[in-house]
């Protein structure tokens, strides 16, 4: 048997390999972990509209019901990514599950083309490389960055191309139903969190029938158009800010305290935007655009002081405290999430359709005119969009239960908003991941219950803690 390997679990089987039905015997062995922890493999083809063709081994873990008399099936949780292990989060969480497991097994995957195991030119390749995200000024430097995003991305693609080309969430989606065949569940109880919200969408659009609840966490929403979500996230980053902008307003510590917190930052962009921003003691300069993308991470109340000394330093020159110290880099991402993301069609096809992204922005998120076109810029020169964004047929679905913090809570709502009678949980805060990440108690009593019997909380429920 030819075996070829791209990211090191998602082994390539051209000849011999089972189909992933309900009559796949899963063979659970221990696997380390928590207690109880077990670990088999169900094989799906690696292209799905060639069934017959070569296929793939998914690794799934589960943690059994400990309480077999009242179980009533089991919960397959994704953590997002897109490409993390679910194997390795769920362990992670175990703590989180307690109280669900006596009901349900709590079973996970390692998708297709997951990274936890690559090696060698694999990591070189695929898990360690890839575009940074950009702004391109004119058509000349979009078609630059589409061309430097192609050859980057072929590095990846040219130790597994079918694999590669059959990454897209669509597929992910047609994984998961094959791994609830193969639990023997008539209907999927789906847990996703994140990138995995985009695989829940993908999975409601093919299978509604198939959906007994599904409950969707802090996650990235692929049912609206590039205008809807730049409307949204435009919302939401504005809001972020303005709470900034109110902390500094009232704290005497804040270095901008007593001025004018917006025009400050608008000024420092304009001066980024000619002259970037050196790092002290590298050879990195910080663009309008850079920051935008860098400050992020400090939009929750506990980083405030942090984000003040961030803006005061670079104001003074120095744009460390925006970098990313683990990476020694700006932002980027590793070749094999462009493999789902591209193909789920989070990226423009024309400069045209990047410019009147640009012009919603400077119009919707005056304080973060570059940040939302170009966060989609690693995705330029994609060949094909396969999994292409859509609204979800709700008339076909149960309610589905979301979760999310202050900097996802209308993402969230416009998924969900597309099924009657579906809620969202908010958390005031800024969090990504309330259930698993966080183990917000409150969250995961509601989602417990739903899963359990279908009962979603109120509209409007808050969990603070």
């Amino acid at each position: 048997m030819k075996r070829i390997v791209i990211a090191g679990l998602a082994a390539l089987c051209l000849t011999g390999c089972a189909s992933a039905t309900a009559e796949q015997q899963l063979a659970w062995e221990p696997c380390g972990g928590p207690p109880g922890y077990e670990c088999a493999s169900v094989e799906v083809p690696v292209d799905w509209d060639a069934p017959d063709g070569a296929k793939t081994s998914l690794r799934i873990a589960r943690l059994p019901s400990t309480d077999p008399a009242q179980r009533l099936g089991s919960v397959v949780f994704n953590p997002g990514g897109p490409g993390a292990s679910g194997i390795e989060d769920l362990a992670a969480g175990a703590e989180n599950v307690t109280d669900l497991r006596t009901r349900f097994d709590v079973v996970t995957w390692e998708p297709r083309g997951s990274w936890p195991t690559w090696t060698g030119a694999q990591q070189e390749a695929c898990a360690t490389t890839g575009p940074e995200f950009s702004f391109p000024r004119n058509q000349a430097e979009f078609d630059a960055k589409a061309a430097e995003n192609a050859a980057v991305a072929d590095r990846c693609r040219e130790l597994a191309p079918e694999l590669y080309a059959n990454m897209d969430s669509a597929s992910h989606a047609r994984d998961l139903d094959a791994i609830r065949e193969a639990l023997g569940e008539d209907q999927l109880n789906y847990f996703g969190q994140s990138y995995g919200g985009v695989i829940g969408a993908s999975y409601a659009r093919l299978f509604p029938q198939n959906v007994r609840t599904m409950f969707l966490d802090s996650i990235v929403n692929h049912t609206a158009d590039d205008a809807r979500a730049d409307e949204l996230r435009a919302a939401e980053r504005t809001d972020l800010f303005n709470r900034f902008v109110t902390w500094c307003d009232e704290t005497d510590s804040c270095s901008m305290h007593g001025q004018d917190v917006r025009a400050v930052w608008r000024t420092l962009l304009a001066e980024a935007d000619r002259h970037p921003i050196p790092v002290a003691g590298t050879d990195l300069s910080y663009s309008a655009f850079d920051l935008e993308n860098a400050m992020q991470p400090f939009l929750s109340v506990a980083r405030y002081a942090e984000l003040d000394k961030a803006i005061a330093d670079a104001r003074n020159g120095d744009a460390t405290a925006f970098t990313l110290p683990s990476q020694g880099r700006k932002a980027w991402h590793p070749n094999a999430l462009l493999a789902t993301q591209c193909a789920d069609g989070f990226t423009y096809r024309t400069y045209e359709e990047f410019e009147a992204a640009a012009d919603r922005a400077r119009r919707l998120a005056p304080d973060f005119p570059h940040a939302l076109p170009g966060l989609q810029t690693t995705c330029l020169g994609w060949p094909e969009v396969t999994n292409p964004r859509g609204p979800l047929n709700g008339t076909n679905l149960p309610p589905i239960l979301g979760a999310a913090g202050a900097n996802e809570r209308l993402t969230t709502r416009e998924v969900t908003s597309h099924v009657p009678g579906s809620t969202v949980i908010e958390f005031p805060g800024v969090h990504h991941g309330l259930y698993m990440s966080a183990g917000n108690r409150c969250v995961i009593a509601h989602a417990n219950r739903y899963f359990t019997d279908g009962t979603l909380p109120p509209e409007g429920t808050i969990c603070e803690a």
